[in-house]
């Protein structure tokens, strides 16, 4: 099934909520979509094609504020928070429940973010208040039986492959852009690799002899953004006692660079010392030898990745 998609991705560092719209699916297309959700919540616009997804008022959210409906529910229903407190408090309120309403149940807690407390039979409600699919396993057991890690790369190559032909697409132009933090500003997510840029045609007649220019690439949707070069992306200390770099003897325009104030590490790549650019994800891969390096030196990667970790 093809689906074509623009997005808007809502993240902080290390990421924490992915949020997709859809754009020109066709009916036909929208029916896969449907189907495949045991709870039936995909809409369409009929008149746009769009499917549109709840954003959870994630810029309240990240300034520590409620979700407008959990703030302005009349009857104090609704509330939002971390799931394990939110598990407690619905488990609390169920008790309480059946003591008047002894069928009163939770939908799903198992398998969903959003728990309602159902005072009757499910079919006494909406078809779909309960899950109509059964499910093989439920969450708990799904994650016991993950391999450390894994989740984490298969979501990441699953939407990189998406997101890098997005940014490509946008030609985002880095160097007209304020944005100065060690994150991505496309995507939140922290850098796997840095470069020393070449020379341009288009920087000042000083530069041009030197570059040197330092970008930060995004672990995940592969975005380029230039930083300050002496800048931890971690902690942004950019004292120069405390900003260091080590490399391996002979390997010419490869080397870690290191915080001793955050402890965290990011390999750097000079592409003056290169006459065609690298591939910079290749590169981050190939220099596995001084990720051990920086690592037993007591050093941090920056980006946890399948190459780095070696616990």
């Amino acid at each position: 099934m093809k689906i074509f998609v623009y997005f808007f991705l809502i993240s902080r560092f290390y990421g924490e909520a992915v949020l997709f719209k859809t754009r020109e699916i066709t009916a036909s297309q929208f029916e896969e979509i449907r189907s495949a959700c045991p709870y039936d919540i995909p809409r369409r616009d009929p008149e746009t094609g769009l499917i549109s997804k709840c954003t959870m008022c994630y810029e309240r959210v990240v300034r520590g504020l409620k979700p407008v409906c959990v703030s302005v529910c009349p009857t104090g229903a609704m509330n939002f928070g971390e799931r394990e407190e939110m598990l407690v408090l619905a488990k609390k309120r169920l008790k309480l429940a059946k003591k008047e309403h002894p069928q009163a149940m939770l939908a799903d807690p198992d398998y969903v973010n959003v728990i309602y407390l159902l005072i009757d039979s499910p079919e006494n409600y909406h078809s779909f208040s309960v899950a109509q699919k059964e499910f093989d396993m439920d969450r708990k057991i799904f994650l016991s039986r993950l391999v450390p890690g894994t989740l984490n790369l298969v979501l990441k190559f699953t939407l990189s492959a998406v997101l890098e032909v997005l940014v490509m697409k946008a030609d985002l132009d880095s160097d007209t852009l304020s944005w100065k933090k060690g994150y991505c500003p496309v995507c939140g997510f922290p850098p796997s690799i840095s470069c020393l840029a070449k020379a341009s045609d288009a920087q000042s007649e000083f530069l041009k002899g030197g570059g040197g220019q330092k970008y930060l690439h995004c672990s995940l949707c592969g975005n380029n953004w230039r930083v300050k070069r002496h800048m931890c992306p971690v902690c942004e200390n950019e004292d120069p006692k405390d900003r260091l770099y080590f490399q391996a003897e002979g390997a010419v325009g490869e080397r870690v660079d290191v915080c001793r104030k955050c402890q965290f590490y990011l390999p750097c790549i000079d592409l003056r010392e290169f006459s065609n650019d690298p591939h910079l994800d290749i590169s981050a891969v190939s220099m596995v030898h001084l990720d051990i390096k920086a690592q037993e030196k007591g050093f941090k990667p920056v980006t946890q990745l399948p190459w780095n970790s070696f616990d």
